[in-house]
């Protein structure tokens, strides 16, 4: 026998005033969200030109003194503009920061991307094991 799985919330369940409320909440989420993917990007291909224009040696006292930022998060910015950014169609809007760092790792091969990819546009949720079980395969 083959096991369902919830894909949504069950706003059924809720009373109408509390579902009304849950679902309005959810959208606005949902948007921001969205613009948080957006910033990641636009951070990256910001941090990347900058690098790109600093003399060497100077990149990372600048992010440490404008922005308190470490040299890794500094990293995970520039390489999610690097792998996903550059083409502009990113097809990732949906997921968390963390899942796009550990998409857009070096060490991520493509068929992981693609798998990801694949798994996000049928709308199925993507995670940080998810990845990482597919790196290991």
């Amino acid at each position: 026998m083959s096991e369902l799985t919830q894909v949504g919330f069950d706003y059924a369940a809720l009373p109408v005033d509390a579902a009304l409320t849950a679902r309005a909440a959810a959208e606005r989420i949902k948007l921001r969200l969205k613009r948080t993917v957006e910033d990641i990007i636009e951070i990256g291909r910001e941090l990347t030109a900058v690098k790109e224009e600093l003399p060497h040696g100077q990149f990372l006292p600048w992010i440490a003194a404008e922005f308190e930022m470490t040299k890794d998060t500094a990293q995970n910015f520039m390489s999610v503009f690097d792998r996903f950014g550059k083409n502009g169609n990113f097809p990732f809007l949906n997921l968390k920061p963390s899942i796009l760092y550990a998409l857009s790792a070096p060490s991520t091969p493509d068929a992981v991307i693609d798998r990801a990819i694949e798994k996000a546009e049928s709308g199925e949720k993507v995670t940080v094991a998810d990845v990482r079980g597919w790196k290991a395969l």
